[in-house]
């Protein structure tokens, strides 16, 4: 962002001598750091670019989840190279910082449950994808919806929650199941029940 503020500075300076007049502005550039040295994180990354016609396009929550992601891989490099100068061993050389994407380069979307709803088992994309609904058949709240782009084609991958079961208390029975060949399943218990032995041996010879 700062290369491309002093090249439009730069340009600009250029058109003023064509012009013969004088440039007033002054070339100021974005400090990602703190006066720590430390990065600034998604809060100044959205501030940022939350006024810019490529984060406008996007539905609010999308471009979030984008800027999310990038913030994750820089914080990901910074962690990166705090262990790189630890321990050189581990790594094959210094950790790069992420990369630009190519012009035509594509990027990873993802929708949260405000921007796809699930109801009778599909999944309902919002208005800019043409309402398009994929069938689903999972029984839990849905949490993200993502879109990963691929050499030739898409890979859809749906987060969902799954509500965890109240665990039943412990009320000191238990049963044990040991599964094997010539004996398909030995169950026993700490109850007084009677063993149950099923034998494997039929089910081996079918096989």
């Amino acid at each position: 962002f700062n290369e491309l503020r002093e090249v439009n500075f730069q340009k600009a300076k250029q058109r003023a001598i064509e012009q013969g007049k004088e440039l007033n502005k002054k070339l100021k550039l974005i400090n990602y750091f703190n006066e720590n040295n430390k990065y600034l994180g998604y809060d100044f990354l959205e501030y940022l670019v939350k006024d810019g016609i490529d984060y406008k396009s996007l539905m609010a929550q999308v471009s979030q989840q984008t800027l999310k992601l990038l913030d994750k891989n820089w914080i990901s490099f910074f962690e990166s190279i705090k262990d790189w100068s630890k321990h050189k061993e581990k790594y094959n050389g210094r950790p790069k910082l992420p990369n630009y994407k190519k012009k035509n380069g594509k990027n990873i979307l993802v929708f949260t449950n405000q921007n796809c709803k699930q109801k009778e088992g599909y999944i309902q994309f919002p208005k800019c994808f043409n309402k398009y609904e994929l069938k689903t058949n999972i029984n839990a709240k849905l949490q993200q919806v993502r879109i990963l782009p691929r050499n030739k084609h898409y890979v859809i991958e749906v987060i969902y929650k799954i509500e965890k079961k109240e665990k039943l208390n412990d009320n000191g029975k238990y049963i044990s199941i040991d599964v094997g060949l010539d004996n398909f399943a030995t169950v026993v218990n700490n109850i007084g029940l009677k063993p149950i032995i099923i034998n494997g041996k039929g089910l081996k010879s079918i096989n």
